[in-house]
């Protein structure tokens, strides 16, 4: 299924920034240098990953978990994002609070499924789980 934007010719709302490009600035006040091309840029953060899982087993342990959790948020931005609605949009669908959608975009952890499923009918989407 592929996402479509539910814009309309001269709609007033701010265009958001991409994904991309908050990750750009993200990287960017991280620290986090640009010269080379994205994959470049990929494999820098994968080599720090890496050699952060070798010195802190901590870090390495907690690493899978918070990145699903952070994927989960990004993809439930990402199609808000591509539907054309704004967190207040949702939450109004949704009858919660802004916070509580940003919250949910941010800190993905422990979102019930049927909230899940009710964020992705909001967006005219429908919710699919896979286990592997």
């Amino acid at each position: 299924m592929q996402l479509t934007s539910m814009r309309q010719p001269g709609d007033p709302r701010p265009k958001h920034q991409s994904l991309n490009e908050r990750s750009r600035a993200a990287a960017l006040r991280l620290g986090f240098k640009f010269g080379g091309t994205e994959e470049t840029t990929m494999s820098d953060l994968k080599q720090y990953v890496e050699k952060r899982k070798a010195r802190d087993p901590e870090f390495a342990e907690n690493y899978e978990t918070g990145y699903l959790e952070f994927k989960i948020g990004v993809l439930l931005r990402q199609a808000r994002e591509e539907a054309g609605l704004t967190q207040e949009e949702v939450a109004q669908k949704l009858n919660t609070k802004k916070s509580a959608i940003s919250r949910m975009e941010n800190h993905a952890e422990d979102v019930k499924l049927s909230t899940l499923g009710k964020y992705a009918k909001v967006l005219g989407k429908k919710l699919h789980l896979s286990v592997r």
